[in-house]
Order: structure tokens, then sequence, then C-alpha cells
């Protein structure tokens, strides 16, 4: 081997020969000279290699700053392709196909089987519907009930409604306003029968308010937030008075577990129908607490049961399992030729406290991280073309977006539909997918391409009330918005803090979301965050302005005065004259403003100076 044949080998020669020939003995000048040259060529490449990585890192900053400043503008002026209403009609499948909304209620992220950590086995049914339907992969809804469901029925946000703080509690007077029309009506003009079961959740103080009043022909289940699954009971007092909640004004107790009553009433009205076009409204109060599974349901589900060590998350799993059965049940009702399209989704996040678990989002039930607003949820027709079927849509996609994607979509009837929806009509995204296509909140995105998605913003919260329904002196909000070039950015401001929450190995562990924070502000990019861990917003400070400046100037302009008003006393007098066990029903004849009195000046002061709409009782002469 020569000098300069060894001199290359040292130095990282490649040829193979090289290995091969054996090297002769060279005098010790030689070699310290090779030495010498050696580590001068490795002192080299260092300072190479880190001259060209400072600069990358300038560039990369500059590039940043200048995406950051060009998605500020974009959020303050955001383009006029994208924007709320209705977008163009096309056309559906089939304006006959009956139409399945499974609604779960407090159904987490890591709570239906087929992406659970650990109830894999409880929701066969779902999962197989799941696994040739489309599963919207970026789905919000609100933090809890109430709000969700005003949303989904009526296609507008909760602060539009006048439903953004709270939910409704069994003897209070206040509820989804008169003056907003629902699905139900809609699809009732169009020909459907309409059937609601389970939980209403949307006001009952007068009758006007009740679902055989708002567009559903049948209704069976009950009005409040929750009951026991056993006895029926909604509320009790501090006396430990009891009241019931349950049946369909003519029904009372019934022996059989709540879910399996409910279950079998809804095939007793579709038998009734004979298969005409009907809309079945199956909103189960599963897996809701209280959380008492029968006994015998564990037996039944043990697959699912058993590999679950802690005792309120295998409750949950077995009434998870409930549910699930209960859906193949209704779908055992329809024959091939008749299958509706089915939309299973939650109504919010899950509560840890009860078992249930959003990990890994961040979060819980109540509050507006991930874990508490995005849910998972899909669509399944049976008439889906085969490219259709086992898709994901990543698209931006709220809860609100349900009505108007099926009746302007699906049944291709935007004339139903009044003008001034925050939902947007998804359907021709989502029966003509294409796997190229720019996704939202995903890191393999083609930054060349523009997203043509319907919606690039979502209203996550916006609220100004305090626990006991004064005005808590600051706006709490929420919000996403995402740019097809760059990233999905949220926003959060003067919100209650959570965490994470694995679901726990030991037996008795009770898990406690309490927060930590009550004024907690951040900014975080979903695209490669979904978890909400890296607070960005000194990263990015014109964004995190950008997008409080739109909440206050688009949407605070436009919210209406939140409907909540204190406990209407004279409901458990009238409830006890009922003969019926203390039954829960309407206690009024008609609305009332008097209840106006028992607000805080200073939430009053709040809502008159903000000249806030109310389509609800008008109490802005009681603010002096």
């Amino acid at each position: 081997m020569t000098d300069q044949e060894e001199e290359r080998y040292l130095l990282g020669g490649s040829n193979e020969r090289w290995l091969v020939i054996e090297a002769k003995p060279l005098d010790s000048v030689r070699i310290t000279k090779r030495r010498h040259l050696r580590w001068a060529h490795i002192i080299f490449r260092v300072v190479a290699g880190g001259t060209i990585f400072i600069l990358t890192l300038i560039v990369m900053s500059h590039w940043k700053q200048a995406q950051a400043w060009a998605l500020s503008k974009d959020i303050v002026t955001p383009a006029p392709s994208i924007k709320p209403g209705i977008s163009s009609p096309v056309p559906g499948i089939s304006s006959q196909q009956s139409i399945v909304l499974a609604l779960a209620d407090d159904l987490g992220y890591n709570d239906f089987g087929f992406a659970s950590s650990d109830m894999g086995a409880c929701t066969p049914f779902v999962d197989e519907l799941m696994a040739s339907g489309i599963e919207l992969k970026n789905l919000y809804a609100s933090s809890v009930c109430t709000p969700s469901r005003g949303s989904l029925l009526t296609g507008k946000y909760p602060a539009r409604l006048g439903l953004q703080h709270w939910q409704i509690e069994p003897a209070q007077s206040w509820g989804l306003s008169l003056n907003f029309e629902t699905m139900a009506q809609w699809l009732q003009r169009a020909g459907y029968s309409t059937i609601a079961i389970g939980k209403w959740h949307l006001g009952h103080y007068t009758a006007q308010y009740t679902p055989t009043q708002r567009g559903f022909d049948k209704f069976f289940g009950f009005y409040s937030g929750g009951i026991d699954y056993f006895t029926r009971q909604a509320i009790c007092t501090q006396n430990k008075e009891c009241f019931f909640d349950y049946g369909d004004d003519k029904d009372n107790q019934s022996v059989q577990f709540a879910t399996i009553e409910m279950t079998s009433k809804a095939i007793d009205y579709l038998k009734a129908l004979n298969h005409q076009p009907t809309f079945l409204y199956f909103a189960l109060p599963n897996s809701h607490a209280p959380i008492a599974p029968p006994a015998w349901a564990y037996r039944e589900f043990n697959q699912c049961a058993q590999p679950i060590q802690n005792h309120a998350r295998r409750a949950f799993a077995v009434l998870t399992a409930l549910w699930d059965q209960a859906l193949r049940n209704i779908s055992q009702f329809y024959t091939q030729e008749n299958s509706p399209v089915w939309i299973v989704l939650s109504d919010n996040g899950a509560d840890p406290a009860f078992g249930g678990s959003n990990y890994p989002l961040r979060g819980a039930k109540k509050y507006l991280f991930e874990g508490g607003v995005r849910v998972r949820g899909f669509f399944w027709s049976p008439l889906f073309a085969s490219s259709t079927r086992k898709r994901y849509y990543t698209g931006l996609f709220h809860i609100a977006d349900l009505a108007p994607t099926l009746i302007a979509g699906f049944l291709n009837r935007a004339d139903l539909l009044p003008d001034d929806l925050d939902g947007v009509n998804h359907w021709n995204q989502l029966i003509h997918y294409d796997d190229d296509e720019l996704s939202y909140c995903r890191q393999d995105e083609d930054e060349s391409k523009e997203s043509n998605y319907p919606r690039n913003e979502v209203l996550l919260g916006l609220d100004y009330l305090n626990s006991t329904l004064d005005y808590l002196g600051y706006l709490r909000m929420a919000i996403i918005f995402c740019d097809g070039r760059y990233s999905c950015f949220k926003a959060l401001y003067n919100v209650e803090q959570v965490f994470w929450y694995l679901p726990p190995s030991d037996p008795d562990t009770i898990i406690d979301p309490t927060p930590t924070n009550f004024r907690y502000s951040a900014l975080y990019n979903l695209s490669n965050d979904p978890g909400e861990r890296r607070d960005l917003q000194l990263h990015f400070p014109d964004i995190f302005q950008a997008l409080q400046t739109k909440l206050i100037q688009s949407y605070s302009t436009t919210m209406t005065r939140a409907a909540n008003l204190p406990t209407d006393f004279t409901a458990f007098s009238k409830w006890r004259e009922d003969t019926s066990m203390n039954r829960i029903k309407p206690w009024r004849a008609t609305p009332i403003s008097n209840l106006c009195l028992n607000l805080t000046k200073t939430r009053l002061q709040f809502e008159t100076e903000q000249g806030l709409l109310s389509p609800h009782i008008d109490c802005s002469s009681y603010s002096t």
C-alpha cells in the first residue's frame, strides 16, 4: 500500500480493495504526518457543517416569522372562499334513505374500541361500522351536553343560541330558544318521520320546549341531564326528596335497565312506521354518570370488562358495551335493502372522574382543551361507493356542521335551511375525498397546495359567566384556525387549566381533574402537538393576538345573551302535585320574565353595555 493509499484508507476511503491489502510498516514521522492530515480533515468537516447548520437555523427562523406574519394576516382577513354558512349543495345519495343519528353521552377520545388503549373489545358493532365508514378525524363539539346538543340540532354555535354557559339543571326555567328551529323540523318538511330516544337536555320548563314540540313525532326518554339507570331518579334535594325523569308523558317507571327499555321503545316506534323514511335521534344516556351497569352485564361483556383492573373504568366500559349492543339491536330492525345512513359520535369528551378517558389528549369534559371538545365520530352508509369507504376525513368539522351536511348535502335540500347557519356542508368533500388532498392538522402536508375544505376555523368557546351565573369580569374564549399552507393553531384565553389523565391501572384510583389555574391562556400548533404540551404564544405573538382580535371582533359581536337562569323553586311544588311519584315534567304554562330579578346587577350591566342580542327572556329592563 502506498502512502497515498493508506492516507485515503484512514480518512474513510470507500474502495473495498483497501480492506484486503496488507499495510506495510511506516516510520513514525510519516504516521504523525498522516494523523495531522486526518485531524485537519475532521476539523474542516465540523466547521463546515456547523456553519451550514447555523445558516439553516437563520433561514428557518426568518421563514417561520414570515409564515406567522402571513398567517396572522389571514386570520384577521380570512379568504373569501371560506366563510360561515352553507357551501354549494351537491347531489345526495338517496332522499328516501333513513337516518340514524347515534349520540353517545360523555364517551371520550380513548373510549371507542377501534381507537382505545384498553377498551378494544367493548364496541364491536361500532368498530364494524367504522371499518367501512368515513371517520371524522378532526371533529369538535362543546365541552358539555346542552351546548353540544343545541349546536347539533340547529347548526349554530352555542354562543349564537344563548347556550354558551354550562348546562340546564332539572329545575331551571330556560332552554333552546323557541326562535330557533331544529334539524327534526327541517326533516319533517322533507317527508321524514322523526323519533327522539333518550336524553333531551334542551329545556322542559314549558311544554313548548319539549321534543314533541320541537320537530319530533315521537319521544321516549328523559328531559334533564342524567338519570339513574335503575330508579330513573334525576335529582334529589338536600332533604333527600328525589324526583324522577322518565317516559313519554304516559309511561313512568319500569323494571328494565334504562338503556334496554329505551332501545326496545325505539324499535317499537320503527316497526309501527313500517320502513318509512325515518330520522331516529338515538341519544342514550350511556356512558354518563351514575356509572352503575347491571351485574349480569359484567358477565355478558366479560371480554370487554375482564382486562380492565380499575373499578370505575371497568364499569364505564360495560356501560359502553351496552351502548354498542343497543346500536346493533337497532341495526337488526333494518333490512339490507333499507339500511340507513349512520352518524355516530359523542357529545363531548369524557369525565375521567367517572371512568372515561380522553388520553392522549389533554383535559376532560367541562374544559376547552382537546380532551373536552375533540370527539370521535363517523358516517356510514351501504350506498357509499367502495372508494369512499374506510376513509379518514381530515377536514375541520364542528358538530354544528352535521345538520347542513345531512340536509343540504345528503338530501340536496338546502332550501329547507336558514341562511344564517354557522354550520357548513361537507358532503361533497366526504363522498369525493381524495387521498392526495391537503389535510388539516397533519404533519404530512404538501405545502404547495391549498385546502379546499369548507371550514378553516372553529369557535370552541365564548363565555362570560361564572358558576354562580354572575359576570366573570372577562371573556373565556377558545378558537382553532387552520391555514392550508401552514398549520392548525388553537388559542385559549382565560380558560380553566387541566392536564393529562391516563386510565388508572390499579383498582381503586379515582381521577380528579380539578383546575389549577382559572385564567390560563396559551397557543398550540395542533398539527404537530395535538396533546397541547408546548405553549407557543411567545414564539408567535402575532398569531396569538390576531386570533384574540378575531374572537372579539367577529364572534363576540354576534353573541347572544346567555339563557341561564337560577333555580325556579316553583318546579318542586308542581312536581310534588303529580301523583306519579314526583315526576319531572313542564311546570309553567308560558315563559316568564320576573326571574330576571334574580340575576346579578354586574351580569345585567355587562349584557346591556355589550348590546347582546336576546332571543330569550328580555332582561334588559331589569338592569337598573
